[in-house]
């Protein structure tokens, strides 16, 4: 196979293009989207997409990488037009996902479009796209698993039929389908069918007697703890005010108005430690701060308050005031976070990528060690990851999907 660059166009590539991007930022960690092997093209157009305003993209027209086809099963010569969009929206964790189409007619509008979910044959092969072409502003949504039987996507079909009655003709409706309704149930499902194979291995190894005496093993172990940490000489006392640090995107930031606020809340900032932080602006956003427990919750909440597209609140955490390492906090499920909408989410257990110990945790502490000082805008990406880098806390940014090669691109 051999390919070549050419000129094409596309009626509504902007829009598609789009609500991929709100698609694409929103994920979680271990949440991914993966675009099929006809459409790898639109993988090119999503990582230089800028917004509206895009160069070439306001005449609807690209260059595109176009594949030569080598004439098997009857598709032969060149095809100089971007194929319609199918990706897939799946857990890393589990065996069912989501691929959904969108045909080229599909605006993203939500206006009157209406849409087909497609239960298929059953099993992983068999999409039920066929029934695509009685629409061609209609997107498809199915969904497939390697075990999946036909009545679990009968039971799956009938959820994306009423999730999208909820949402009725909303823009950006397949975002909102996503981010809002079937990702979270995809973590309940998961989560409740790793909770019974746990149960199931629990109940099989362990008898009444051996966790009655595991049981009181633990108790005894518990009051031996319990009675060593309250010991005096043994209790630390930590002086430093505690520091907290809060990590917010949204779809753009480009308001001078905002801009201005967010600058005007850091600089007024009273109590120590002070807050300090900045903001990525352009396509997408992303603002970062830092500071005391009471000041950055409230600087999160103004933010909140005001009007945004796609805001995410990535997380809101505690952080030791003396070498930036993250105060572990209690990791959550993900499905709640997802549920509580675009501006609750969970706090995230960063830690759990491992931390190695001994003299290469007390390096890596060492390296922690930094503060921001005032209020600085960014204008890349790539500036984010640098400006945490800088304070040892590049991977909090990694983690969450911005930079590297991954989850928010390169923009604005």
């Amino acid at each position: 196979m051999a390919n070549h660059t050419t000129q094409t166009t596309h009626p509504n590539l902007s829009r598609q293009l789009e609500e991929l991007q709100l698609v694409k930022f929103s994920l979680l960690p271990g949440e991914l989207l993966v675009f099929l092997e006809h459409c790898r093209g639109w993988e090119g157009l999503l990582e230089g997409y800028e917004g509206p305003e895009s160069a070439g993209l306001e005449l609807q027209s690209v260059h595109v990488m176009v594949v030569k086809e080598d004439g098997q099963g009857g598709v032969g010569g060149e095809r100089d037009e971007i194929p319609p969009v199918t990706f897939q929206v799946s857990l890393d964790s589990w065996n069912v996902w989501f691929e959904v189409g969108f045909p080229t007619g599909y605006d993203a509008s939500g206006s009157g479009s209406g849409f087909s979910s497609e239960e298929g044959e059953g099993g992983e092969g068999t999409n039920g796209y066929g029934k695509e072409t009685k629409t061609k502003t209609t997107p498809t949504i199915s969904v497939k698993g390697e075990d999946i039987t036909r009545v679990e996507q009968e039971e799956w079909a009938q959820v994306v039929r009423e999730r999208l009655g909820e949402i009725g003709e909303t823009e950006y409706p397949i975002y909102q389908l996503l981010s809002l309704h079937l990702l979270p149930l995809l973590h309940e499902k998961a989560e409740a069918a790793e909770a019974a194979v746990s149960e199931s291995i629990d109940s099989s190894t362990l008898d009444v007697e051996d966790a009655s005496v595991e049981a009181s093993r633990y108790d005894e172990h518990d009051i031996q703890t319990s009675s060593f940490s309250s010991s005096p000489s043994t209790r630390t006392h930590t002086t430093t005010p505690q520091l907290y640090h809060a990590l917010l995107t949204s779809h753009h930031l480009i308001s001078p108005k905002k801009r201005r606020s967010l600058s005007s809340w850091v600089s007024s900032s009273s109590m120590h430690p002070k807050l300090a932080g900045f903001a990525k602006i352009g396509y997408p956003g992303v603002i970062y701060v830092e500071g005391s427990k009471e000041e950055v919750e409230e600087f999160v909440d103004k933010v909140k308050r005001m009007q945004w597209l796609a805001l995410r609140v990535r997380f809101l955490e505690g952080l030791d005031a003396d070498t930036g390492s993250l105060e572990a906090p209690a990791s959550s499920q993900k499905s709640t976070a997802h549920a509580k909408g675009k501006d609750k989410e969970t706090t995230k257990n960063l830690n759990k990528t491992g931390t190695k110990t001994g003299k290469g945790n007390q390096n890596q502490k060492s390296q922690m060690v930094g503060r921001l000082e005032g209020w600085k805008e960014l204008t890349k990406v790539g500036e984010v990851v640098d400006e945490m880098r800088r304070v040892g806390r590049e991977r909090w940014v990694v983690e969450m999907g911005i930079g590297s090669g991954h989850g928010l691109g390169e923009g604005g």
